[in-house]
């Protein structure tokens, strides 16, 4: 795991609405950050990498932005000249800061990589297997999930080292069905997929949930991606 400087941020933004039902503050969040914020960030250096919307398992006033930093000085000496606006829509942001752990994000990032949902996973593992989670996930569970229509956004590693490590993965889908359907290793292989892969990627992601001490998932809807990375 070769560390290239590159910085992510993860901005997690809980939009403030008056009631469930209203649509009109998640409207206009979105508006401010296509509009206003992020090129303002990409002016100064920074690439929004997505942004994203919950649906299954997260709220869907809550999204979750990831933004790609050349460096940690360069993130700071952005973040010191931005002057971020909207901010009565704004509840509550949480920020997390990561490193990428295998050659995603692609870059560029192609339009037939697009997907309407993608799944927010993280695993809480030990420092000592980061390496091996990468390597399980990079080499044998990526290939299995790409040959059933699944897009690999990224795998990052979190920059503080705690007692369990986080590691998020995200990972593109066609529709919730899609995203189900995924979730069976145990049922029928499906005929577009090789036995090798369909074999050596099951043992991989069992291999991984051995390494893996707890972990959580939620579906978010893609509300903005970019035509490159």
């Amino acid at each position: 795991m070769k560390f290239n400087g590159l910085i992510f941020e993860e901005r997690m933004t809980t939009v403030r609405q008056i009631s469930l039902m209203d649509s009109y503050s998640l409207r206009k969040y979105i508006r401010y950050c296509k509009n206003r914020s992020f090129p303002e960030l990409e002016n100064k250096g920074a690439k929004v990498i997505c942004l994203l919307q919950g649906v299954i398992g997260t709220p869907n006033n809550v999204f979750i932005q990831i933004t790609r930093y050349p460096d940690i000085k360069t993130y700071y000496n952005i973040q010191t000249q931005i002057i971020r606006k909207e901010r009565d829509l704004i509840e509550s942001e949480q920020v997390k800061f990561f490193i990428a752990i295998t050659s995603r994000p692609k870059d560029p990032f192609p339009i037939a990589d697009h997907c309407p949902f993608y799944s927010n996973r993280a695993f809480f593992i030990r420092k000592k297997d980061i390496e091996q989670h990468a390597d399980l996930t990079d080499k044998k569970v990526w290939p299995l999930y790409e040959a059933w229509g699944v897009s690999v956004l990224g795998l990052f590693s979190s920059l503080t080292y705690e007692a369990l490590h986080e590691i998020k993965l995200f990972a593109g889908y066609k529709s919730i069905a899609h995203w189900e359907e995924t979730r069976n290793l145990t049922g029928v292989k499906p005929d577009n997929i090789e036995k090798d892969v369909w074999e050596e990627g099951k043992n991989a992601v069992f291999k991984r949930a051995e390494l893996t001490m707890k972990s959580s998932v939620s579906l978010m809807r893609t509300v903005y991606l970019p035509n490159n990375i």
